[in-house]
C-alpha cells in the first residue's frame, strides 16, 4: 500500500506543477496581484509555484503595463522568486533596449543571483548600450558578486556550473527530467 501512496502523491505534485506553469493560470495569478490580502497571497504563491516560467508574463506586465501599483507587485514577485527568475531576465536583457534593460539590471540586482554576472558584465561593455543602462549593469553587476574577469571567463564559469549540475541553476531542482 505504501509504493500506491508514494507514487500517488507524486502524481499529485507533477499535476500541481503543470498547472502552476499553465500560461492562462500564470495570467490569472498576475491579475490577483492587486485583489484582496488573499488573492493577492494566492497570486504570489501561484507564481512562485510557477518560477520561471511566470517571469514573462510579470515582466511583460512591469513594461508595458499601466496599473502602477500591479507593475509594484509585480516587480516584488519578480524579486522573491529569486534565482529561478534569473535565467529568464538574462535571457531578455540583451534583447530588449533603453530603459527596459535598466529595468531589468535593477530586477537582477535585487535578486543579486552570481548566474546574472556575465550577462551584466556583457552589457556593462556594450558600445551600443547607453550611459544609464551601463551603469545600472555596472551597479547590478557588483551586486551580484560579479568578479573583474574577462567576460569570456564568466561565460566558462558559468558554462561549468552548468555543467556540474550547480542546483542554484537549475529552476526545479526536485523534479525529475
Amino acid at each position: 500500500l505504501e509504493p500506491i501512496a508514494g507514487e500517488l502523491a507524486g502524481r499529485v505534485e507533477a499535476g500541481r506543477l503543470d498547472l502552476a506553469r499553465e500560461d492562462k493560470r500564470i495570467i490569472e495569478a498576475v491579475n490577483m496581484l492587486t485583489g484582496t490580502q488573499r488573492a493577492k497571497m494566492l497570486g504570489r504563491e501561484r507564481l512562485q509555484a510557477a518560477g520561471e516560467y511566470a517571469v514573462p508574463a510579470l515582466l511583460k506586465v512591469i513594461m508595458e503595463g499601466q496599473d502602477q501599483q500591479l507593475k509594484m507587485e509585480a516587480t516584488n514577485t519578480i524579486v522573491e522568486i529569486g534565482g529561478p527568475a534569473v535565467t529568464p531576465l538574462c535571457q531578455s536583457l540583451l534583447a530588449l533596449n533603453g530603459p527596459s534593460q535598466r529595468t531589468v539590471c535593477d530586477l537582477l540586482g535585487r535578486i543579486r543571483h552570481p548566474q546574472a554576472a556575465p550577462y551584466l558584465r556583457e552589457l556593462s561593455l556594450s558600445a551600443e548600450a547607453d550611459d544609464t543602462v551601463r551603469e545600472a549593469a555596472t551597479r547590478a553587476f557588483k551586486n551580484c558578486g560579479g568578479a573583474d574577469l574577462p567576460l569570456s571567463q564568466l561565460y566558462a564559469n558559468l558554462a561549468q556550473q552548468y555543467f556540474d549540475g550547480n542546483e542554484s541553476l537549475i529552476a526545479f531542482p526536485n523534479v525529475a527530467t
